[in-house]
């Protein structure tokens, strides 16, 4: 008989005394795409997947230049004078401590290489221009 009871006490504890309910895995928030490069107007969609809660409800917000909609659609500044970043952030409804971001780097329409040079007279420095428009023309 101590056999038989020892060995029920041991399947009790290893099967959790038979209280399925008291284990839940913590909310988990994931954002898509987790990063972004844009210009000055540009917009891209993010998509937030909550896992393991029946609400599924997420709350977006910005850190820096642009704006997010109430559905994850965030719009860069107009004009971007300098590179950047913002953080979009996409808090769960069912669990506000838990959240998950994505970066978005915020480019200017024309970048020049170097942004500053030390020339000796007589000499010459070569710069370059990366235009980040459908226009690429240089002037």
């Amino acid at each position: 008989m101590k056999y038989s009871a020892l060995s029920l006490a041991l399947i009790l504890l290893l099967c959790g005394c038979g209280d399925t309910g008291s284990f839940s895995r913590p909310i988990r928030v994931s954002v898509s795409p987790t990063t972004a490069q844009l210009h000055g107007g540009q917009s891209q969609q993010f998509a937030a997947t909550v896992s393991n809660t029946g609400n599924t409800g997420v709350q977006w917000t910005l850190a820096g230049q642009g704006t997010i909609s109430a559905d994850g659609l965030y719009t860069a500044p107009a004009e971007i004078t300098a590179t950047t970043t913002a953080t979009v952030t996409a808090t769960s409804m069912a669990d506000l401590s838990k959240s998950g971001q994505a970066l978005v780097t915020l480019l200017p329409a024309v970048s020049v290489s170097p942004s500053t040079a030390s020339v000796n007279v007589a000499a010459t420095q070569q710069f370059t221009a990366d235009v980040g428009l459908s226009d690429t023309r240089v002037t």
